[in-house]
């Protein structure tokens, strides 16, 4: 029987009693999903969430809670289908990798031989630049973030137009790792050009009918049977929003799916391939995907593979990505040596909701190994607080927004803290000189590392600012400009009033 219909066919209570005990004080698999997806729901306000645990290629877990659309009352079931954001970006790989197996594309070679002159990458001065495939798949190539679609920044009027605007590279590929939404669309434009289609018909024909993900669609949010109505948080609660048409950057971020279907995509990776007797990508080609591609920090085994984030720890090798639209969230984890996977989908707009539901079961299932305490000397902890302002981790049209909203990194009990309005709330744990370990946020698990003025955090770089570079000092100086501008209005006006008076 196919382990995917598990929850479908029988109740949960019959589905733990099959599971038998889990590892997490007594707490079977089933107990763990439903405690940490209800008090996640509870937190976050989510009017929905759906999680599933894959173990060995079987279902050891799932469920779904709440409300698909709270103004109908249709409640969420594995039926429900969610938009997933930047998930999407992981089968926009596969994809490319298929077509890599076919010898229609070749992963070093410049992505420029496949593109028209009016396409290719560019370099600041209008020059061609030879980004590789594998650059772009692993958020190496240079390009720029590109917000693109999502608020604030302007809906999309096309995927040839989408790419146009943003083809010119910040940094020369190979040299700085930026995540970017417009080299993962670009990554699904070529690989479907490759094979003569479009993007949508290429993951259906490719991806889709092979794995039996009959409920995951490129298409159109209006195309979509089943789709939870999406939610945002908004002045301290939640209120409805509409589920973006992503779909001319589909390869970046418009995917919907539920739980089960992305299921089956994780057994693709898990299983190395080949899923129910069908072959769709190779061993290698797996492999290839999961193999650490570009690292955030020279000395950190953390970064990316092709579209997937990778975190290489002793006994413990996580590849995982999250998703977000201004209408939804997921999270989408793998241990590729445990053959584990977890997948938490959620009708609102809350990154934060999901992987932290995502990790929490995770670390319950597979617990994450022991780390070596250490207690830095007070004058080290005091030489890496201070103001810090995000490096190309804004679209560069609102760079400004980088200045604006810096984050504060501060002493806090023996470790150090982080509050910012961009990344969230989180705690940095001693690990070693320079070395902490994050908690508390989506990047939780991950390694921060101070090298001089720069602070790498997960994949966020970050560069100390100077107290006259501060957002306090900058407004001031806005006040002074404005002040004295408005000064000189007001003394040009009463000069003028003066001569006309003078002359009269």
């Amino acid at each position: 029987m196919d382990g995917f219909k598990v929850g479908r066919i029988i109740s949960a209570a019959l589905l733990v009693a099959a599971l038998g005990a889990g590892p997490s004080q007594g707490e079977t698999p089933q107990e763990i999903v439903e405690r940490v997806v209800r008090e996640q729901m509870a937190t976050s306000g989510s009017p929905a969430m759906a999680a599933l645990v894959l173990r060995d290629g079987q279902v050891q877990a799932v469920f779904a809670d709440g409300l698909a659309d709270p103004a109908t009352g249709q409640a969420a079931d594995l039926d429900t289908a969610f938009a997933v954001g930047s998930v999407s970006k992981l089968l926009t790989a596969a994809l490319v990798m298929i077509e890599v197996e076919a010898g229609r594309l070749d992963l070093d070679a410049p992505v420029n031989s496949y593109l028209a002159p009016e396409e290719r990458i560019i370099g600041r001065d209008g020059q061609p630049v030879p980004a590789t495939l594998r650059q772009i798949l692993s958020h190496s190539s240079g390009l720029p973030v590109a917000w693109d679609g999502i608020p604030p920044a302007p809906p999309v009027a096309s995927t040839a137009s989408y790419l146009a605007d943003n083809r010119e590279v910040i940094h020369p590929p190979g040299t700085h790792i930026v995540y970017s939404n417009s080299a993962l669309t670009l990554a699904g434009v070529v690989a479907a050009r490759a094979a003569g289609m479009d993007f949508a018909d290429h993951a259906r024909s490719r991806l889709f009918a092979p794995l039996g993900m009959t409920r995951s669609s490129f298409e159109p949010p209006e195309a979509v049977e089943g789709l939870a109505a999406g939610h945002a948080k908004a002045g301290g609660g939640v209120e409805p929003a509409a589920n973006p048409d992503l779909s001319a950057l589909a390869p970046a971020g418009g995917l919907f799916a539920t739980v089960d279907d992305l299921a089956r995509f994780a057994r693709l990776i898990l299983e190395g391939g080949t899923v129910d007797g069908i072959e769709v990508l190779s061993p290698a080609s797996v492999s290839e995907m999961l193999r650490l591609q570009a690292r955030i920090h020279p000395d950190l085994d953390e970064g990316f593979g092709l579209a997937f984030g990778l975190r290489e720890q002793p006994g413990r090798r996580l590849a995982w990505w999250d998703g977000s639209t201004n209408s939804a969230a997921a999270h989408f984890a793998l241990l590729p040596d445990d053959g584990v996977a977890v997948i938490v989908l959620s009708n609102l707009a809350d990154n934060h909701a999901t992987s932290v539901a995502g990790r929490r079961i995770l670390d319950a299932l597979v617990p994450p190994p022991q780390q070596a305490g250490y207690a830095p000397p007070p004058q080290e902890l005091a030489a890496q607080t201070g103001i810090f302002r995000t490096l190309d981790f804004v679209d560069p049209r609102f760079a400004f927004l980088s200045w604006l909203m810096p984050f504060r990194v501060a002493e806090d009990d023996g470790g150090l803290a982080i509050g910012s309005p961009m990344l969230g709330d989180m705690r940095l744990v001693p690990l070693g000189p320079g070395r902490f370990a994050v908690r508390g946020t989506m990047l939780d698990g991950a390694t921060a590392i101070f090298d001089g003025d720069r602070l790498q955090v997960g994949f966020v770089r970050a560069k100390r600012q100077p107290a006259l570079l501060s957002p306090p000092a900058l407004f001031t100086y806005a006040g002074l400009v404005g002040l004295l501008v408005l000064t000189l209005i007001v003394w040009g006006l009463w000069r003028l009033v003066r001569r006309r008076r003078g002359s009269a």
